[in-house]
This record gives structure tokens, sequence and C-alpha cells, in this order.
């Protein structure tokens, strides 16, 4: 087992806001099952020791809280699966090698009272990450949608599936969502290949254009031309790597 019993989480539950406290103190009244509080608690802990003390401290009620959901879905033979794993494995490594060693310590020390499924395993991965980057889960899986939504558009003015286990890709989609950070947080960049970029790239500079339409429209994100530029390179390079 890579965790140890009985650790004296107190102090780390401390670091809880005063309103997510009380939050937690609900949540805490309406799960039945004080087996799972207590290995939830512990998985937070080791997940802070092993991601090096920048795990946030709300992981304890936003994990705690969908996993008392999954066994009520569970209970009713209601399965949901998140159906890009294999793409979490090569995009966040070390959050999915964790995620599946606390779902096999959940899945051990919940029995015989419920055995999680498997399919728990990417929300596991989707948690720990938005604890490690300070983020919403929702914000995180909303990330994870225009992702989906660019790639999807890419292959189509491509004609061809992109290969989501290269390095490209990974790129790619990390590029994205610190653009996605950038513009929400009002940070700018300065491009000074940009003009190049617009001469030799141009098929991919048009597709980055119409895939900030499609961000603006749909999601109100709207990328500068510096990100834009940037951008261009990523697809310029998923296209002609793919090959």
């Amino acid at each position: 087992d890579i965790f140890v019993e009985n650790n004296d989480i107190e102090n780390f539950l401390l670091a809880l806001e005063k309103d997510e406290a009380i939050k937690y103190k609900e949540l805490l009244e309406q799960v039945s099952s004080n087996k799972l509080i207590d290995v939830v608690q512990e998985i937070v802990y080791k997940a802070n020791e092993a991601f090096n003390y920048k795990i946030n401290a709300k992981l304890n009620l936003t994990l705690l809280d969908h996993l008392n959901f999954a066994w009520q879905r569970q209970k009713n033979n209601i399965i949901i699966n998140y159906p890009f794993l294999d793409e979490l494995r090569f995009i966040y490594p070390k959050e999915y090698d964790f995620s599946k060693k606390a779902l096999h310590y959940l899945k051990k020390k919940m029995k015989p009272d419920i055995c999680f499924d498997e399919s728990e395993l990417g929300f596991l991965v989707l948690h720990i990450h938005a604890a490690l980057k300070n983020e919403k889960v929702s914000n995180v899986l909303l990330n994870r949608e225009i992702v989906y939504t660019c790639i999807e558009f890419i292959e189509r003015k491509f004609n061809e599936k992109i290969d989501r286990k290269t390095i490209y890709y990974s790129r790619f989609v990390k590029h994205l969502e610190y653009a996605i950070h950038r513009y929400k947080k009002g940070i700018q960049l300065q491009n000074v290949l940009l003009n190049s970029v617009k001469d030799i790239c141009k098929n991919e500079y048009y597709i980055s254009k119409e895939l900030n339409i499609i961000l603006k429209t749909k999601y109100h994100i709207d990328l500068d031309e510096n990100e834009l530029g940037y951008l261009t390179l990523h697809i310029y390079n998923l296209k002609n790597r793919n090959k």
C-alpha cells in the first residue's frame, strides 16, 4: 500500500475557507459511511505529499462529494464512463498514476460495502488535476470540452484523425489550456514570430482564426493575434507530424 493509516489531517483541513468548511460539515452529515470519509481524507493527505504539498484542501470536499454521489449512482446501477481516459493518461501522467493507486486503495478499503467501478478513474484524475491547479472541477471539465471541440474541428479541416498519443498533441492541448487561462486573467503575450507565422503557415493560421470564432461564439473566449500565432504553430505540427 502507498497509504499510511491514521494520519493526522486536522491541520490540513483547517486550510479550507470558512464557507467551504461549512459545506464540508454539511456533507459529512449527508455521508452515511464514516469509512468513506476516512478513506477520502487519507487519499487527500497522500495526494498532498505526492504532489509536493500543492494540493488544494478543497479536494477533501469535492472528492468526498463526488464519491458519495457515485456510491448512490452505483446502488442504482447507473454507471457513467469518462470517455477519454487514455488521453488523460498521456496528458496528465502523474495525476493518472496517483489516481490508479488511489482507486485501488479506495476499492480495497470500501469492501464489502461497495466496489467502486473502474469508470471512476477518469473522474479521480480530473479531481486531482483540479486540486493541483487550484481550479474548480467544473472549469477543468469545461477546458476538456473546449479541447475536444477544437480537436474535432481541426480533424475535419485535416480530413484525418489526430494521434492523441504524440508529444505534439500534448503540447497543443497544454498551450490551449494556458491560452484560455491567460485570456481569463487578462495576461497578454508578445509573439515576435507572428508575421513570419502568418506568411509561412497561412492555412494553419486561417484554421486558428476559425477556431477563435468557435471559442468566441460558444465559450466567450476571444484570443488575440499573438495567441493565435502560437496556436498556429501547434496546429502546423499536428498536421505535419501526424503523417
